[in-house]
């Protein structure tokens, strides 16, 4: 099972920060892919948490405590537990002292071969443009993920290291991202998202 809640007034520009390929990683422990994604999280106190934070995660079948991974580039990253053991993906912008909850995804299949990553990188597109713009870079990344690059239209790359199994930063291209790479521990590309194509307006873009 997969389930995916957005929150906030921030909600109705995230749907395309998931991408379609996104949405069909492999299983959370590995099992089926042989890959792992084993963060290690300090636990945010149930105080802590705002009356609208707490509300939403029970909306949402997740279970405390939910565990702050890292804060980078101004996002901060959390993993929690679903009711049914699922491994959930929590994003943040680090409003303030207090934790915020963007976006939250509860991929029954997350990682895999097939895609090792998942991408919460927020997007911009015109109809007109055939690939989008990223506001920034941001993810959750398997082990063994060592680098996310994005590709402009140039074929330049920039590349971000994976820190804590969590990806994020400001140094994207300025013009539009034609591809999300992943790099391994071996130090070659195994995995690229190509980006464009085709879309509608609701299509494009959020944040955490």
């Amino acid at each position: 099972m997969k389930r995916t809640v957005l929150f906030g007034f921030l909600a109705f520009v995230i749907a395309a920060a998931v991408t379609t390929a996104a949405l069909a990683i492999g299983r959370s422990d590995g099992s089926r892919s042989g890959l792992r994604f084993a963060p290690v999280g300090t636990p945010v106190d149930a105080p802590d948490l705002a009356a609208t934070e707490r509300t939403t995660l029970e909306q949402a079948g997740i279970d405390p405590p939910v565990r702050l991974i890292r804060e980078a580039a101004g996002v901060r990253f959390y993993t929690a537990d679903s009711g049914d053991g699922v491994s959930c993906l929590i994003t943040g912008i680090a409003f303030s002292a207090q934790p915020h909850f963007g976006v939250l995804a509860c991929p029954s299949d997350f990682p895999s071969a097939e895609l090792p990553i998942y991408d919460y990188s927020p997007r911009r597109a015109a109809l007109t443009d055939r690939y989008p713009h990223l506001q920034y870079l941001a993810g959750f990344a398997a082990d063994g993920i060592t680098a996310i690059g994005v590709r402009d239209e140039r074929g330049d790359v920039r590349w971000t290291d994976v820190v804590q199994n969590t990806y994020s930063s400001h140094d994207v291209p300025r013009g539009a991202a034609t591809a999300i790479l992943a790099l391994g521990e071996s130090g070659e590309v195994v995995y690229k998202d190509p980006l464009g194509g085709p879309a509608t307006e609701s299509e494009y873009a959020g944040s955490p």
